[in-house]
Formats: structure tokens, C-alpha cells, sequence
């Protein structure tokens, strides 16, 4: 009796193997994949990689630099350190004097970086400062509270008593509502 997919043998030289059969009914294609493609491959793919590693490790250093080319850096307690050009660049400012570089920055929720401004009066917990911003000056009053840091210009703390007229400081703050003036309560003072 027959099946109707496979014929059976009826005897045992024409009996075939399970594997046989699946051979025939499903052909197996061999595909030569030739040695120079591989290693042509896999060269293609470790370049890339090591490629795409330089760049990776380019743009993290140049993010570094520009986060850290300014930005003061707290190492231990009571002592502010800045990053070599940071501080290359204090020296450098503080040996200008009159010819300092200001700058103001506002952010969105009030937070204020005021540098290279002039101390025009100090009185109680509260510094007169003004920006040059030629042929114009904009006047800022400045509020200290308990919680206000004071560094001098290599980053040692001092105190509001070693603010003098004429100074040049950089402070950081939040602007303050309810002024007169442009009003700012610092959160740090730091000396040119």
C-alpha cells in the first residue's frame, strides 16, 4: 500500500535513510563565502570600530575642556581650586585691571553670573556694583546673607570685610524681586 507523499521500498536494497528523503525533498544549497571577503570584513569592522573610539574619545575631551576651562572645582573644605586655564586666565585678567572683560549672564529661572564688575560702595551686607559696558554702565546691588561664600582671587575663603571700592569680582547669584535696581542675592563672591 502507498502513501501519498513518500514511497516506501518493498525491499531492504531499496530501502532509504529519513536523511535521504529530506535531502531529496528539501535540497540543501552549500554557499562559498571566499577567505579574502571574510578578512576583508573584519578588517572593515575593527577599523570602523577603532574609528568610531578616536572620535568618541575626541568629543569627550573636548567636552571636558570647555566644562572645565572655567568652572571653579571644590577639592577640599575651605579651599576652591580652578583648572589650570581658569586660573591662567585670572592672572591674566587681574594683571589687566581697567581693561578686564565683564559679563552678564541671566538664565530663565533668575540665575545670574555677573563678572568683572566694580565695587562702587559697601555697606552692611550689601555691595553698590556696576558693569562697564561702554560707553554705558549697568548698576547691580548685590545682597549677602550667612549663606554667602567669599574666595579671594586664588581661591581662599575670606570674608565680606576683604571687599574694598574698586574691587573687580565675579559674583554668582539669583536676581531678587522687589529691588529698586537690578538686585542680586549672591550665593558667591570671588575676587579678580
Amino acid at each position: 500500500m502507498k502513501t501519498p507523499y513518500i514511497n516506501f521500498p518493498s525491499n531492504a536494497h531499496q530501502a532509504r535513510s529519513v536523511r535521504q528523503i529530506n535531502d531529496e525533498l528539501f535540497p540543501q544549497r552549500s554557499v562559498f563565502i571566499p577567505r579574502a571577503f571574510v578578512v576583508a570584513l573584519a578588517i572593515s569592522i575593527a577599523s570602523l570600530s577603532l574609528a568610531g573610539l578616536f572620535i568618541y574619545k575626541a568629543h569627550a575631551d573636548s567636552v571636558n575642556l570647555t566644562f572645565t576651562a572655567n568652572t571653579p572645582v571644590s577639592v577640599s573644605p575651605g579651599m576652591v581650586y580652578l583648572s589650570a586655564q581658569a586660573a591662567a586666565d585670572a592672572i591674566s585678567d587681574s594683571a589687566k585691571g581697567a581693561d578686564q572683560m565683564s559679563e552678564l549672564h541671566i538664565a530663565n529661572d533668575g540665575q545670574i553670573l555677573l563678572r568683572g564688575a566694580r565695587v562702587k560702595a559697601v555697606s552692611g551686607d550689601t555691595i553698590k556694583m556696576e558693569v562697564d559696558w561702554y560707553p554705558e554702565a549697568f548698576a547691580f546691588e548685590v545682597n549677602t546673607t550667612l549663606n554667602t561664600k567669599f574666595f579671594d582671587a586664588h581661591g581662599a575663603p575670606v570674608s565680606l570685610a576683604s571687599v574694598q571700592t574698586g574691587d573687580i569680582l565675579t559674583v554668582t547669584g539669583m536676581m531678587s524681586n522687589g529691588a529698586m535696581g537690578p538686585s542680586i542675592e549672591a550665593q558667591y563672591i570671588r575676587e579678580n
